[in-house]
């Protein structure tokens, strides 16, 4: 037996599952609301209390109200009622009355423990650019709250449409169906509260055999602009020689579009989602990290960094028999401290993210191996969903910093025959203007500043500033790449302050996503060509050009004549949409040579262990992941409570 486990003395729990993100707590509430005794290892802090909170708010967001808040005063939902008309009209011509702008201090970031990644570039210059947290709650704290479904072919690129791409790359199935997911998606949009339209989400295939819980979020004045600047439109594929539409649908969110739901407001357009919603009116995972605790069922750990899976060698079925850990403090000066134990359990469940899953499995010995990792599939086909941004100035103002960040988004280019030559992509429009690109609206009113005797001042500025700021727009294209196994997380030969060894990423992006980002810009500049009258756009997109699709972007970095209104960020951002690292295939002895689990999330090597996240995909598709973790991790926790019972 690998050693650390007495298997002579009684078990801590039922389940011990490591990590409270959104996976791992509705687990843990699902399962503790069944009886069922939990024990959650979470390596960051816990950081729950409205102080706590409220501290971090108020680096972003200053309230209007004289008053301190107080815990009961969140409780009256009359005060959130008839909040999102603002953000859906045009607003009044006369500005407020008030200081142009505020001081910007230099934010401390409270939730900062992250593990520092090593990096080894092998692929033309790319980097992975995508982060996650350690932090009670999870990402959850930080996400944008969009929560669309998977497309019925996104379950099945390989049988759909067999990718064919330079470098021998293959798609997979998935071993679920899209019809074998829909309750699940369902129940997850429950759980959380989405709100969601009832009508313009029929694209692609996608069918619903429940209503959403709450109506759908209102499109923003923005969306309403560019709609009516592209109705009709159509974009031309040159791999397929087809003309896709271009159609705008409201995005699904889950963030209250009435009060109550939840015990949550309703949303105030604070336009701050990323990196926190001031009034928790989009949901986070501390949400059932309290109901989880009221069911008395289950206990939270934090700063507990799990270090190591321990198996059970001398049984032929390699049961997992405890988890390791270290309980970190910090003393007043800043120094490290750490004590270790080992929690055990009848089921282990690892839901701690797509790297550190993967870190802690690598970590484990089984025999001359790692735990679950007899494919050696475990870190292997790290993915994300890379980022096209393009932003423009518009003829008129479209009025962003309004709203949620995003209300809308073009649909219409998720799916399609190209995906037999280049990935799709899905259009995010954005509410935020210039944030994301240039960090707007904070580098414009600099730049006009500019140094003393060299800039604009007083009424100038302020005009110049509104001018600008309020016709700025931008989509950001989230692009799908395939599996490849050389884009992995392994070990690298530094510890961290605790003595385990950190991850080291190695990741790019190939021929067959580098196609779906070219699409994607030349999609976007044709939208805002749409938008703008005399457009001139400034071209900078050169490493991601492929005129095989005839699509050519930049053979030179040029721009176009006169004074550039249609901007493209060079390069490609991070979705934060990190995916692949121990992904589910059949449980047969093909599929087990080629995947870490089965479909329903359970280890191949080791019956008791279960991995949850978005490492189980394999493939990626363009919809943001974290429904889809939802909808997996409700079902895994059916499965669990089956296996326990008797």
């Amino acid at each position: 037996m690998t050693t650390g486990a007495n298997m002579s003395q009684p078990l801590d729990c039922d389940v011990v599952i490591v990590g409270a993100g959104i996976a791992g707590s509705l687990v843990a509430w699902k399962l503790g609301s069944q009886g069922v005794k939990v024990i959650v290892l979470e390596s960051g802090p816990g950081n729950q209390s409205l102080a706590q909170r409220q501290s971090y708010v108020d680096n972003f967001k200053v309230s209007g109200l004289p008053y301190p808040l107080r815990p009961a005063a969140l409780k009256n939902y009359d005060f959130f009622t008839n909040s999102t008309n603002y953000y859906q009209e045009q607003p009044p011509t006369r500005p407020a009355q008030g200081p142009i702008g505020a001081q910007i201090n230099e934010i401390a970031e409270p939730f900062s423990d992250y593990n520092i990644i090593s990096t080894d570039v092998t692929t033309k210059g790319d980097w992975f650019q995508s982060n996650y947290e350690r932090q009670l709650g999870g990402a959850t704290w930080h996400w944008l709250g969009t929560t669309l479904r998977l497309l019925p072919t996104d379950f099945a690129l390989e049988s759909t449409y067999n990718p064919s791409v330079p470098g021998g790359l293959t798609a997979y199935d998935w071993p679920i169906s899209y019809n074998q997911i829909e309750p699940w998606y369902g129940l997850a949009e429950q759980t959380i509260g989405v709100s969601g339209p009832d009508e313009g989400e029929e694209y692609l295939g996608l069918t619903r055999s429940s209503a959403y819980p709450m109506p759908g979020i209102p499109q923003s004045y923005l969306d309403q602009q560019l709609i009516a600047a592209i109705q009709g439109e159509t974009f031309y594929d040159g791999w397929t020689k087809q003309n896709y539409p271009l159609e705008v649908a409201p995005t699904p969110q889950a963030r209250n579009s009435a009060p109550g739901y939840g015990g949550r407001p309703q949303c105030q357009g604070s336009s701050s989602c990323i990196p926190v919603c001031p009034i928790q009116a989009k949901y986070d995972a501390t949400q059932h990290i309290q109901l989880a605790q009221q069911t008395g069922n289950v206990e939270f750990r934090v700063q507990c960094v799990a270090y190591q899976v321990v198996a059970d060698t001398t049984n032929s079925n390699l049961p997992i028999t405890g988890i390791k850990y270290k309980n970190w403090q910090t003393d007043a000066n800043g120094n490290i401290s750490s004590t270790e134990g080992i929690v055990t359990g009848k089921i282990y469940v690892l839901a701690s993210h797509a790297v550190e899953n993967s870190k802690l499995l690598l970590n484990s010995p089984c025999g001359t191996i790692t735990v679950a990792n007899q494919s050696d599939q475990v870190g292997r086909n790290l993915a994300d969903h890379p980022v096209s941004l393009v932003y423009a100035l518009t003829d008129n103002p479209v009025y962003g910093y309004r709203g949620p960040l995003s209300t809308s988004g073009v649909e219409s280019l998720r799916d399609g025959g190209f995906r037999s030559y280049r990935g799709a992509f899905r259009m995010e429009i954005g509410n935020d203007a210039w944030s994301w690109p240039i960090s707007d609206p904070y580098t414009t009113p600099m730049n006009l500043l500019g140094t003393p005797g060299n800039g604009i001042w007083g009424q100038a500025l302020a005009e110049q500033v509104a001018n600008t700021l309020t016709r700025q727009i931008r989509i950001g294209c989230l692009t799908e790449q395939l599996p490849n196994p050389n884009f992995r997380v392994q070990l690298s030969k530094t510890p961290d302050q605790l003595g385990i060894l950190m991850p080291q990423l190695t990741y790019g992006i190939d021929t067959y996503g580098r196609r779906a980002l070219a699409a994607a810009v030349a999609a976007s500049v044709q939208i805002f060509k749409s938008m703008i009258k005399n457009p001139v756009v400034q071209w900078n997109y050169e490493e991601f050009s492929d005129a095989n699709g005839s699509i050519v972007i930049d053979q030179g970095r040029t721009t176009d004549s006169g004074t550039p209104n249609i901007f493209i960020r060079e390069g490609w951002a991070g979705a934060g949409h990190v995916m692949g690292t121990h992904r589910m295939g059949p449980d047969t002895d093909a599929g087990k040579k080629m995947s870490v689990t089965n479909r329903l999330q359970q280890a191949h090597d080791h019956p008791n262990l279960y991995l949850l996240g978005s490492g189980n995909w394999p493939s990626y598709a363009t919809g943001n992941p974290t429904l889809t973790i939802s909808a997996l991790a409700l079902w895994a926790a059916d499965t669990i409570k089956n296996q326990l019972s008797p």
